[in-house]
C-alpha cells in the first residue's frame, strides 16, 4: 500500500463526495491524514506477523484451568463497504504446556482486527495463532461488534450485535 497513491486516492475522493468541498490547502492537508489513518491505523495489522504480536509463550508444567481475557476493544473495515465493525474481544484456552502474556493475548487481536476482513476470517486468524503457538488442549475466540454496514446503511439497525465464534480442541 503506498502512502503517496492513498494520497491522490483520497484527494479524487474529496472533490467528488458531495458536502463540504476543502481548499486546495485543505485537500492536501485532509487527504495526507487520511491516508495516513487508513495505512498506519485501521489497516496497520496487515503489516504485522501474528505470530510475532502474540509474542514468546511461557512454557509451565501441565495445566488444568482455563485462562481467559474478555473486554478486548478491536475495530475492523469491512472489506464490501469500507465501514468499521468496533467491538470487543474474548479469548480461552486450556494451556497444555505454554501461556501467552495478556499482553500478548491484546497484540494479537489488534494486529488481527486492523485489517481489511470479515469479522469470521479475523476469528479463524486468532484461533489459528494461538493453536500454532500455544498448542493449548482447547480454545475458543468470541468477536463480537457492531456492523457499521448493518447500522449506518442498508437496513440501519443499530445496536445490533454481530458475535463470531470459533471453538477448537479437545473439550470444546
Amino acid at each position: 500500500m503506498s502512502k503517496p497513491s492513498l494520497v491522490e486516492a483520497f484527494e479524487t475522493l474529496l472533490r467528488e463526495l458531495p458536502g463540504q468541498c476543502p481548499t486546495e490547502q485543505q485537500l492536501e492537508s485532509w487527504a495526507l491524514r487520511l491516508a495516513s489513518a487508513w495505512s498506519d491505523e485501521l489497516l496497520g495489522g496487515e503489516a504485522i506477523d501474528l505470530r510475532d504480536a502474540l509474542g514468546s509463550p511461557m512454557d509451565l508444567p501441565t495445566r488444568r484451568q482455563d485462562i481467559a481475557m474478555s473486554g478486548i476493544r478491536f475495530s475492523l473495515v469491512c472489506p464490501h463497504h469500507l465501514t468499521l465493525a468496533i467491538g470487543e474481544a474474548s479469548i480461552s484456552y486450556q494451556p497444555r504446556h505454554r501461556v501467552a502474556g495478556p499482553s500478548g493475548l491484546v497484540r494479537l487481536i489488534d494486529a488481527a482486527t486492523r485489517r481489511r476482513i470479515l469479522q469470521e476470517e479475523a476469528a479463524e486468524l486468532i484461533a489459528d495463532t494461538l493453536e500454532q503457538v500455544l498448542q493449548p488442549n482447547n480454545l475458543e475466540v468470541v468477536l463480537r461488534s457492531e456492523q457499521t454496514c448493518v447500522s449506518c446503511r442498508g437496513v440501519r439497525r443499530q445496536g445490533t450485535d454481530f458475535i463470531t465464534t470459533v471453538r477448537r480442541g479437545h473439550s470444546v
